[in-house]
């Protein structure tokens, strides 16, 4: 806070306006000119007109305690309202940063989308019992879409062993995605 301005003291010669316990009439401008009646007034009224002095003192201090404790909670609320859309963001953007995992796809030979008929656990019951060079004779006479549904029932190193006495040709036909 700025110190209290002195008052100065009349000249000697000179003598007051108003005795100094008086307040003297305003001049006819209505601007207030009078000197003030004690050194605390002049004081206070230098403060509150010295250009870059403290603000005046509110009317009302609850009432402003009041409304900046008001104006304190809704920044707050404010800030927590922003605290959370930046969070939802941040895992917006991890979400979006991740790349997507692959969905399985099932594999033709060990999963069949429908039923598999008796008939043909029963042929690959009885392939799986065959010697592998007499059962790929039989392979090498049926279509290749019913072997492979044959071989999907069957263990895979019993479908290896009747692989290799299979002609290349037709091993590579059984063994590509085509029908």
């Amino acid at each position: 806070p700025t110190p209290a301005a002195t008052p100065t003291p009349a000249p000697a010669d000179k003598p007051s306006a108003a005795p100094a316990n008086e307040k003297s009439a305003p001049p006819a401008g209505g601007a207030s000119a009078a000197p003030a009646s004690t050194p605390a007034d002049a004081g206070a009224h230098a403060v509150k007109n010295a250009p870059g002095s403290a603000p005046r003192r509110p009317a009302n201090p609850a009432a402003d305690v009041k409304r900046l404790g008001a104006a304190l909670a809704n920044t707050k609320k404010a800030g927590a309202a922003k605290d959370a859309k930046i969070a939802q963001l941040q895992a917006q953007l991890t979400q979006m940063q991740t790349p997507p995992s692959p969905s399985p796809t099932p594999d033709p030979a060990k999963a069949s989308p429908t039923p598999v008929p008796d008939a043909v656990k029963r042929a690959a019951t009885y392939w799986a019992g065959m010697d592998p060079d007499k059962a790929a004779e039989v392979v090498k006479l049926l279509p290749p879409a019913y072997v492979k549904t044959v071989f999907s029932q069957m263990p895979a190193d019993t479908v290896a062993d009747i692989m290799s006495e299979l002609p290349p040709k037709t091993a590579a036909r059984l063994t590509s995605n085509a029908p």
